[in-house]
This record gives structure tokens, C-alpha cells and sequence, in this order.
């Protein structure tokens, strides 16, 4: 089960990615406020997730 990595690993550089691209296209100030709450909200439950993993050594409690 070393291979069932977290999905937020993947999710939380495209979602930068994506929330950089519509903030350069002037979206709405609602747009722009609820892109970087999500951007936020996906580094915070990663970094708790790496926090996780290494105080389990690798074994992780988060099962997505």
C-alpha cells in the first residue's frame, strides 16, 4: 500500500497553478477570495498529512 500515495500531493501544485492562471485573468473579487481559501485550506491539510506521515514513519492514518 506504498504506492496509494495521498491525492493531496498531486492536488495542491495544480490547484496553485490553476488558482495563479484565473487570478491573471482578473476574475472576480469572489473568485479571487474562495481560490486562495481553497489554495489555503489544500497546503494546510498537506502539511498536517507530511506532519502525519512523519510522526507514523511512513504510515499513514489519512486513507483517501
Amino acid at each position: 500500500s506504498e504506492r496509494s500515495t495521498p491525492l493531496l500531493f498531486f492536488h495542491v501544485p495544480l490547484n496553485a497553478t490553476f488558482a495563479r492562471n484565473l487570478l491573471k485573468r482578473n476574475a472576480s473579487s469572489f473568485s479571487r477570495y474562495y481560490l486562495r481559501f481553497l489554495f489555503y485550506t489544500h497546503v494546510w491539510a498537506r502539511q498536517l498529512l507530511v506532519a502525519d506521515l512523519r510522526s507514523t514513519k511512513g504510515r499513514s492514518s489519512y486513507h483517501l
